[in-house]
């Protein structure tokens, strides 16, 4: 077995997340064709189920949704096989996988799926999967047609009535609600989800907030009497932000505490009007599925006599419970419509930098920042970090990649921030043409991009070209999560003057602050 399908089968026990990020790096046209061929000829049925959860996970990317789609294209018959399959868990996670290839396409089969399907565990997939298929007139009409009288003390009912309710919002978006830019009636406390607490705290204070860490471990904030939500999108150094509604030491506390008159209030106060949706979510590693399911429920008939309208596929505000520690969190967040901090990024790529990380970054580099300094980014990209870099003091920028294609994104993202930057395909281990007085980079560093072996060559090859590429004294700004390779790789000519650490989708890397003393001439 390869190495693709040996991940397959040994990531079947992981998050979807987590296992999506394990096989990307491994999912070529080649594997993913030879995948789908064994899918269709296996009787190892353990398998083709590990297969059919992959692909469902794999089709959020781009590339991969087109390979498996043409392949699927290539054995037609291969859907019919697949939804009329003996196997119950591998037909929900089909079904799963064809709503997010093209539910439009797949409609018709999706239809007589759900007509014909007699396990009920199965239906929700099917639901949602229809849910998606935005284009076709009868699976917007079949939706509509299926009765709401389901059994709410049968979990399975109960999940399929939040499947149709979902699919249906979906289909139906509603108009955007944005947030009014004006004071509350009331002040009110507001926490903040952040790449680094600290930096995000500096910022915050800056602005005038009365503001401290929550749990700098954790990456959150708190702002005290916060009067005007909508102007706290002038900071940019934090991933999302909330109204702070309960907080408790247990799960159940904290439900509780979601109750209708401490929501219905604190909407009031931000929106200025109650008729809204919102969905709901609970975030914790500690916290089963189970616990997520019931804390749903509770909170969805704890607001079914409001205004407030649960429709977690169209939603104007999230109410989410997160596990902080051994501390509960209950949260009001607004849609993130509303936050407009980086819409300049109309492109991203594979391990893109979060622009909420690329700004916390650049506020460490603004303690360094000159106006006569001229900046590279030689791993840039989209161009994220160059272009939070360029809100700080510099003479010019300069962006530079191994991917032609990634330079295009980069130079039509710089033109809808309106930065002057001058982008070119080079790689990062061979010399510049000039000198620079600042290098900044989002290293790879062996999830979606390279792996360890071939980044153990690649930042030797980098820091011998970095020693030529800076100018005496000049300062390097390196972004990875490889600390070890980092560490020690280092050149003895370059003094490291701070490490920064930042949390980015699970994992923590570190901005690594070093200036040249001496560097090597050619």
């Amino acid at each position: 077995m390869n190495d693709f399908l040996t991940t397959i089968t040994k990531t079947t026990a992981i998050s979807p997340k987590a296992r999506r990020q394990a096989l990307l790096p491994l999912a070529s046209h080649t594997e993913l064709a030879r995948a789908v061929n064994l899918l269709a000829h296996s009787k190892d049925i353990s398998l083709r189920r590990a297969i059919v959860r992959a692909f469902a996970d794999l089709s959020s990317d781009q590339n991969c949704r087109k390979i498996l789609l043409h392949q699927f294209s290539l054995r037609p018959q291969l859907a019919e096989l697949l939804y009329r399959d003996d196997d119950a868990k591998l037909r929900k996670n089909f079904f799963e996988l064809l709503g997010r290839l093209d539910a439009d396409l797949y409609a018709d089969l999706l239809i007589r799926a759900y007509q014909e399907e007699k396990i009920e565990f199965v239906k929700p997939s099917i639901l949602l999967a229809l849910g998606n298929a935005k284009q076709n007139k009868d699976a917007q009409a079949f939706l509509q047609s299926i009765p709401s009288a389901f059994d709410p003390s049968d979990k399975h009912q109960l999940a399929q009535s939040h499947a149709l309710c979902k699919a249906r919002d979906s289909l139906m978006p509603r108009a955007f609600i944005s947030l009014p830019d004006k004071p509350m009636s009331k002040p009110t406390e507001v926490i903040f989800f952040c790449p680094n607490a600290r930096v995000t705290l500096d910022e915050l204070q800056s602005i005038g907030l009365d503001a401290k860490t929550y749990s700098a471990k954790d990456g959150l904030c708190i702002a005290h009497s916060v009067k005007n939500f909508y102007s706290l999108y002038h900071a940019r150094t934090f991933y999302e932000a909330g109204i702070l509604l309960y907080e408790s030491d247990s799960l159940r506390h904290a439900i509780k505490g979601m109750n209708k008159s401490v929501v219905c209030r604190n909407v009031l106060n931000l929106y200025q009007r109650t008729d809204l949706c919102y969905r709901i979510d609970v975030t914790g590693r500690t916290i089963t599925q189970k616990e997520r399911l019931e804390a749903y429920e509770q909170i969805h008939q704890a607001l079914l006599d409001t205004p407030l309208h649960n429709s977690p596929s169209s939603y104007d505000f999230e109410l989410r419970i997160s596990c902080i520690g051994k501390t509960f969190i209950a949260c009001l967040i607004p849609g993130s419509q509303n936050d407009t901090r980086f819409s300049y990024r109309k492109q991203a790529i594979s391990a893109s930098m979060h622009p909420a990380v690329a700004a916390s970054c650049c506020r460490v580099i603004a303690h360094y920042a000159k106006k006569e300094d001229s900046v590279l980014d030689c791993f840039c990209g989209a161009g994220t970090f160059l272009l939070e870099r360029a809100r700080y003091p510099h003479r010019d920028l300069f962006g530079s990649d191994i991917s032609a294609s990634a330079i295009k994104v980069a130079k039509n993202n710089a033109s809808c921030a309106k930065i002057k930057a001058e982008f070119f395909v080079k790689n990062a281990i061979t010399p510049f043409s000039r000198k620079y007085d600042e290098v900044i980079g989002n290293l790879p560093f062996g999830l979606r991009v390279s792996n360890h072996i071939a980044n153990q060559k690649l930042y030797a090859d980098f820091f011998k070209n970095l020693q030529l590429t800076l100018k005496p004294n000049g300062h390097a700004f390196l972004f990875t999560n490889e600390k070890k390779l980092m560490q020690e790789t280092i050149l003895p000519n370059f003094c490291l003057k701070g490490k920064i650490n930042f949390a980015a989708g699970g994992l923590f890397p570190s901005l690594y602050i070093l200036q040249i003393s001496n560097p090597k001439s050619n």
